[in-house]
């Protein structure tokens, strides 16, 4: 039977808030990356091999089906920032946007926040056929060998971009984590040893400083663009990046009210993503108007107005966490309704979470 995990929702929670945040102009440098690479490491955690079809179809519900959806909406959002912004955006009016779209490679101006799902939807597949064909532990070496051959030959992968991002760094760095995810789920005792007892607060000491000590370096990086100035240091990022994030979801587990809060946000990553692609213009223009604020050159600059960036990441953060509420709320009544139960019958916290993207089986 499915189960939630609480310290999954929570990582997934403090990826997307911080992911918001640095796009506010709140990120600390190449430390925002690490939140991003948050995400291929817990999507390995989670992750459960099913049939080929039953495979297919929850990545294009759960993913391309959203991505598509949410540009077709951003189309008209241009057209009115387009208006609002006396003629600053361009109004998409070719059919290449389109194609562009059904092609997964849209990711540019108020949908540039999309730009890691390409090379998730990648690694998700090379993941599913790679490992069926030469295991988890196969995977995990295949795609060390990829990141050490990327060491070696660094700016040849840099060629290859679509959906606005250096989709073969991105895809050979994520398919490490992703490996390196589902391997910690299921290795026997390796999880216990980093994140149990008082030696996991020794290793996180020691993730705060080595971070510390590369952020006060100046090292500076751009995943998304795939430029990786030096990869000893950002292997380093990679491992002790990591095992900071497992562990600090972990703390705030033990927490009442941060981590409700975080495990909402977490539940609702994908929306709060998607709202951020799709609609937060609209909300953006609002707070604009009210201050009577001008309108920025860069989509990026709507987040840095002073109180208006805090309303911007209000706007952005909780209407999509609130429409997911709403959404759950719906299901469950709709799903009572089929079952025949009333309505003041509880749905229980396994059948509501069954759904989830962290959801993990049970062990017999």
């Amino acid at each position: 039977m499915g189960r939630r995990i609480p310290e999954v929702d929570i990582l997934k929670g403090l990826c997307i808030v911080t992911i918001v945040a640095s796009h506010a102009g709140y990120g600390i440098l190449w430390f925002s990356y690490v939140f991003v690479y948050g995400f291929y490491f817990v999507a390995g955690y989670t992750y459960s091999r099913k049939p080929l079809g039953q495979f297919v179809r929850g990545k294009l519900v759960r993913l391309y089906l959203p991505f598509v959806v949410a540009h077709l909406i951003s189309i008209p959002v241009y057209a009115l920032q387009h208006v609002v912004s006396g003629g600053t955006y361009s109004v998409i009016t070719d059919a290449g946007y389109l194609l562009d779209i059904l092609l997964f490679d849209a990711a540019g101006g108020i949908t540039a926040a999309a730009w890691y799902l390409f090379p998730m939807v990648v690694v998700l597949f090379l993941f599913y056929f790679l490992s069926g064909a030469l295991g988890a532990k196969g995977v995990g070496v295949l795609s060390l060998v990829a990141y050490a051959a990327l060491a070696a030959l660094p700016g040849h992968a840099l060629e290859f971009t679509w959906n606005d991002c250096a989709w073969v760094v991105n895809v050979i760095v994520g398919l490490l984590l992703f490996s390196a995810g589902y391997l910690l789920r299921h290795s026997d005792g390796v999880e216990e040893f980093l994140f149990g007892g008082t030696r996991a607060v020794d290793l996180f000491v020691v993730d705060c400083m080595v971070l510390l000590v590369i952020y006060k370096s100046g090292y500076g990086m751009e995943i998304r663009a795939g430029r990786i100035p030096n990869y000893a240091l950002n292997t380093l990022i990679l491992v002790f990046g990591m095992h900071f994030l497992w562990f600090f979801s972990r703390i705030i587990a033990r927490s009442s009210l941060a981590a409700r809060a975080a495990s909402l946000a977490g539940r609702c990553s994908l929306q709060i993503m998607l709202y951020h692609v799709m609609c937060f213009f609209p909300s953006t223009m609002i707070v604009r108007a009210l201050y009577g604020l001008s309108w920025p050159q860069t989509w990026a600059r709507n987040y840095s107005d002073g109180l208006a960036t805090v309303l911007n990441m209000a706007f952005g953060l909780v209407i999509p966490i609130f429409g997911t509420i709403l959404m759950e709320r719906f299901r469950r009544w709709h799903g009572q309704r089929a079952e025949g139960r009333g309505p003041d019958q509880a749905v229980s916290a396994a059948e509501l979470s069954g759904s989830g993207d962290s959801t993990v089986r049970t062990k017999r």
